[in-house]
């Protein structure tokens, strides 16, 4: 494929763009440019309007740069012009992501700087299942100390309530409001499940 190294200047975007390209996407993409350099050409007409490789034009523009390699394609109807935009991008996205083959590549890198990726995310991602468990065990649930502190004084208070309503006689049928329950109330580290209700205190990682 012969390319040549045209200005950013004189490259027109098509009259209908068939893809939007969000800030967030032409960030990322001017970071792998930065890191790997131009590793594909855009491609143009005689004309030197873009028939695909817009978000790469704009990445070169957000790096300052005034040149882009760029592969030039000579005799396409208008017709054939529209295809190759639309299937370009059609094409793209009919691939399916292995998602267990991309994890296995990043815990083999051990490095989560790769353009198009959230760091924090991947290194969530790369820990083992027992670590993730581990670290949502450890946060789940557990009640601050001012929580606790909270929860002991209403179940106290409901309890006070209580027995003063058995000693008037004012006590009606059935489960007192805030009586068991409330003297359950969990202690400062304790978990309290969110299904059945039932207090306990999590092993550590």
């Amino acid at each position: 494929m012969k390319t040549e190294l045209v200005k950013l200047a004189n490259l027109k975007p098509p009259a209908r763009n068939v893809r939007s390209h969000p800030d967030y996407q032409i960030a990322e993409l001017a970071r792998a440019v930065e890191k790997f350099g131009q590793t594909r050409p855009v491609i143009i007409d005689e004309d030197n309007t873009i028939l695909a490789g817009n978000a790469l034009a704009l990445a070169h523009k957000r790096l300052g740069r005034t040149e882009i390699s760029a592969h030039r394609i000579f005799g396409l109807s208008k017709a054939d012009k529209s295809k190759l935009m639309l299937s370009d991008n059609r094409i793209f996205g009919l691939g399916i992501d292995d998602n267990v083959a991309i994890l296995d590549e990043i815990r083999a890198l051990g490095d989560f700087d790769i353009p198009g990726f959230d760091p924090s995310v991947l290194e969530k991602l790369s820990l083992d299942t027992s670590d993730v468990t581990n670290l949502a065990m450890s946060d789940y649930g557990v009640l601050s100390k001012a929580t606790v502190e909270l929860a002991r004084a209403d179940g106290e208070a409901a309890a006070g309530e209580a027995a003063e309503s058995e000693v008037r006689g004012e006590t009606e049928a059935g489960p007192v409001q805030g009586g068991a329950e409330a003297a359950a109330a969990p202690s400062e580290g304790e978990t309290i499940c969110p299904a059945c209700g039932h207090v306990f205190r999590p092993s550590k990682p």
